[in-house]
């Protein structure tokens, strides 16, 4: 039972459908366990996040986030956060961007912590989240999560065929 209460703190960005997610008291924003959001309407009953989630994409909804809480917060849910935790990949290595660091300091902290396989998969993940974002902005195709996890793997794997 302590091994799932240590797990548990770690695992903030595995949420489901929200609907068993309480707002106020689980772990839903990728902070410390102490962090607690700030409700800019006044409510504090208990609320799950499902309504923050748009059923029809899965990701979160930035908009309905922004008129709850702090519009800071719909920062914190990126989509690359729900491709992360579909991923194999250990999300305590992939998480450890730390202020102040730059993006060849995490990545050589990342190559340091996986096997060469696993960092692999992180490098194709990281490119194929890139590339989809950039799809997103200049030409506004959208991608659930699920469906950019499973197109990283199918690139990673056609990748290690042909190269």
């Amino acid at each position: 039972m302590k091994s799932r209460e240590l797990v548990s703190k770690g695992i903030s960005h595995l949420i489901g459908d929200g609907s068993s997610v309480d707002i106020w008291h689980d772990p839903w924003i990728p902070k410390p366990p102490t962090f607690k959001p700030m409700n800019l309407v006044g409510e504090r009953g208990r609320a799950s996040v499902a309504p923050l989630i748009d059923s029809r994409t899965k990701w979160w909804d930035a908009g309905r986030i922004r008129e709850k809480f702090d519009p800071g917060y719909s920062e914190e849910c990126p989509a690359a956060i729900q491709v992360w935790a579909l991923s194999d990949l250990p999300w305590g290595v992939i998480n450890s961007w730390r202020d102040g660091a730059s993006a060849v300091d995490w990545i050589s902290s990342v190559s340091a912590a996986l096997e060469p396989a696993a960092f692999s998969r992180f490098m194709t993940v990281t490119w194929f989240l890139w590339w989809k974002r950039n799809t997103r902005i200049h030409e506004g195709a959208d991608e659930s999560a699920k469906e950019i996890i499973d197109g990283a793997i199918i690139f990673h794997n056609m990748y290690n065929i042909f190269c």
